[in-house]
């Protein structure tokens, strides 16, 4: 696969008003606030599926649109656009996997093609290592062609395919294939692996892996919004891994126990042995490369990050369903008595 990187006299062009949609969500909430803290210009495009979870700060404007109610004059005179906006997670795009490929696919081609011709000279979308789908050979890196029989993973994957048939010289794509992302956020979900396996030990004093082989890559929220904001002013690809450490689903469950202890002894490890469709490691050497090296965040520091801000005795706000994705799309678009759904 080429490598496509931006060339540096177009990065002197670039101004610092920046467009996030779906900034409002879990990401967002972490991201614009440290790009506003960068010297940013933030404009925020959100139609609030899970409410504001901005506060108010200087240099920031929210707009309350659907994506699909824009138009060009509504990224005119700003150099780049982060695209969140999405049907984020497994469980959710299954649920209804038309409402998943429009707003995983179709969206971000309205976005795209908007943008572009708005002028905005940098697209960074967020895209996901799900493209991989059930790779059980040696690390995927960018060149290895992805296969994805799910509908979260074929939506992502062709919107790639979408935003590369925008690019020019004029207009760069970077799509960033993001591990499953933990860590505490003002809008916060206990639907990903870490936060999940720390909410199930605070209420059920267990972790649940449903199968200890299957391979995932992840990365803290913290870390994250730092590779949004190198990327922004940095030479980068057109696809790009973004991922710090390669597990087996049972190591992350193991280190989640070992932390959690200290704070509730007796929590446990139930293995299912249960059918898993996703496995896969990622090579991050590319992102590396791009956008240098850190001190990462860790999951031990997780998990004191979610207790400090959600205290064990409080089994109320873990219990929120407001935290989970699923939970709140039934909850604002479907009569769930009707889809057959639960809560």
């Amino acid at each position: 696969m080429k490598v496509e990187f931006m060339v540096e006299s177009q990065l002197k062009k670039f101004n610092k008003k920046i467009i996030v949609t779906g900034g409002c969500g879990y990401i967002g909430s972490k991201l614009v606030p440290y790009l506003i803290n960068k010297g940013y210009v933030v404009k925020v495009i959100d139609k609030m599926d899970f409410g504001n979870n901005l506060k108010n700060l200087k240099n920031l404007t929210v707009v309350n649109k659907d994506l699909f109610d824009c138009d060009v004059s509504d990224f005119q005179g700003y150099s780049s656009v982060i695209h969140l906006a999405a049907l984020s997670n497994d469980p959710l795009c299954n649920f209804k996997p038309s409402d998943n490929f429009v707003q995983n696919l179709a969206c971000v081609s309205l976005v795209g093609f908007l943008s572009k011709n708005a002028g905005v000279k940098k697209f960074i979308q967020a895209g996901s290592c799900s493209v991989y789908g059930k790779n059980l050979n040696n690390c995927s890196d960018e060149t290895i062609r992805p296969h994805s029989d799910f509908p979260y993973g074929i939506s992502k994957l062709q919107s790639e395919k979408s935003l590369k048939l925008l690019m020019d010289d004029n207009f760069k794509v970077t799509v960033l294939r993001q591990a499953t992302v933990y860590g505490w956020a003002p809008r916060m979900r206990t639907d990903l692996v870490v936060n999940t396996m720390t909410k199930t030990a605070i209420l059920d004093n267990v972790i649940n892996v449903d199968n200890p082989d299957a391979c995932r890559p992840l990365i803290h929220i913290d870390d994250l919004c730092k590779v949004y904001s190198k990327v922004l002013t940095t030479d980068s690809p057109f696809i790009m891994n973004v991922s710090v450490e390669n597990y087996k689903i049972i190591d992350i469950a193991e280190q989640v126990r070992q932390k959690i202890i200290e704070y509730l002894p007796d929590v446990e490890i139930n293995v299912k042995n249960v059918n898993e469709p996703r496995s896969y490691f990622v090579d991050n050497s590319l992102m590396k490369k791009t956008v240098g090296v850190w001190n990462y965040k860790t999951i031990d520091y997780c998990i004191d990050e979610l207790i400090a801000h959600i205290p064990v005795s409080d089994m109320e706000e873990w219990s929120n369903p407001d935290y989970i994705n699923l939970k709140m799309y039934k909850k604002n678009y479907y009569d769930i008595t009707k889809v057959g759904g639960t809560t």
